[in-house]
């Protein structure tokens, strides 16, 4: 959620776009996240929470045995709430070569931080498109990409919300083609390009190992 405005409706899109739902349901989604986007323009902490997640989840059926997996809807919620077993991970991070090597003694890993969340609930409506804009402005290169496969952070809300981001050359990054590229489709110019990579989820390193390498190498200059 880097600009929340203008990624709310493209959860009524994309699903509606991938058979999720109905037209029906769109048209009632997306007046629903109209109330959504005001809450959030308002700021009203935790209001903006409750009311925006309860359009977005909407879409899954019940919460206990959603529909299909958020992170990825080819797929089904096998280990809920975030529906991967990343239990090797755990493992991995228990492991005292492990702990050595990052040094990091006394400390304990967690997949998910309650406490962070909770420290971060303030900043859910926050708008970071300008902060994104000012590294794109300040000449650093900017890489922005969403799985084609993820519902949670999907790739049309990502789409609008870097056409509307205000910086030097918004103008010129919108006449720029959204066109086929080797990670699926991309549009850029200069520094500041918009990644929708094919056949992916919300990791898309797991999910395209391949095309994830070559994007990082190529963000780096190593291509």
């Amino acid at each position: 959620m880097v600009d929340p405005i203008n990624q709310y409706d493209a959860y009524a899109t994309f699903a509606y776009h991938n058979g999720l739902i109905g037209k029906a349901f769109e048209t009632v989604l997306l007046g629903y996240m109209q109330i959504c986007k005001a809450v959030t323009f308002l700021h009203v902490p935790i209001a903006d929470i409750e009311i925006c997640n309860l359009g977005i989840t909407s879409v899954l059926g019940l919460p206990i045995a959603p529909k299909f997996n958020t992170y990825d809807i080819r797929k089904k919620c096998d280990v809920p709430p975030l529906c991967y077993d990343f239990s090797d991970l755990d493992k991995l991070f228990k492991d005292q070569n492990v702990i050595d090597a990052l040094n990091v003694k006394g400390r304990k890993w967690a997949q998910c931080n309650m406490e962070v969340h909770l420290g971060l609930l303030m900043d859910w409506s926050t708008n970071g498109s300008a902060s994104v804009a000012q590294m794109a402005d300040a000449g650093y290169k900017v890489y922005i990409y969403n799985g084609d496969k993820d519902y949670i952070c999907n790739w049309e809300g990502g789409k609008n919300w870097t056409s509307k981001m205000k910086w030097s050359h918004t103008d010129d990054f919108n006449k720029a083609e959204f066109k086929d590229c080797e990670y699926g489709s991309c549009q850029e110019f200069e520094n500041f390009k918009f990644i929708k990579v094919a056949d992916a989820g919300h990791m898309v390193p797991m999910d395209q190992p391949e095309k994830a390498l070559n994007m990082l190498h190529e963000f780096l200059g190593l291509a």
